[in-house]
């Protein structure tokens, strides 16, 4: 006998885990393309939000999944169904996880680049104090020279 409860809470989960993965895909996909480190900046608050929905999402995926596999009245059609939605979600998150790889390389590419950039400014500053007017008599002018 079919559970239609079980494989339509089954159903939505998968739906809204897919719908989940393509938000961060394209919301990596900006990452990628950032070249403002304020957007990077609003990427890293949003992702303290999406945190807590793949801790949502990974609970309510526990509790289902226990009662998915203890359910014998199941159908072939039900579970052909949400194999296919599962087979789909993992195929996202293999992508996803490659592509959050990339943006954490890339941005770490940036961080070393900033670092660079930090230093040698460190040094442009450190020459400025060595010849600046605060020094004293360097407004000193040898008429004798």
């Amino acid at each position: 006998m079919p559970n239609p409860e079980l494989t339509r809470r089954m159903r939505n989960y998968f739906q809204r885990q897919i719908a989940w993965f393509n938000q961060m895909l394209d919301e990596l996909q900006q990452v990628e393309e950032a070249v403002d480190d304020s957007e990077l900046e609003a990427y890293a608050a949003r992702q303290q939000a999406h945190s807590q929905t793949m801790a949502t999402l990974a609970r309510e995926f526990e509790l289902l999944q226990r009662e998915w596999g203890s359910a014998t009245d199941l159908s072939e059609d039900e579970r052909a169904e949400i194999r296919a939605l599962a087979t789909e979600a993992e195929k996202l998150s293999v992508e996803m996880a490659k592509r959050c790889n990339n943006a954490a390389a890339a941005l770490q590419d940036r961080l070393k680049e900033l670092r660079v950039t930090i230093d040698e400014l460190s040094r442009g500053r450190g020459m400025m104090r060595k010849y600046s007017a605060d020094d004293p008599g360097a407004d000193y002018f040898d008429r004798e020279a």
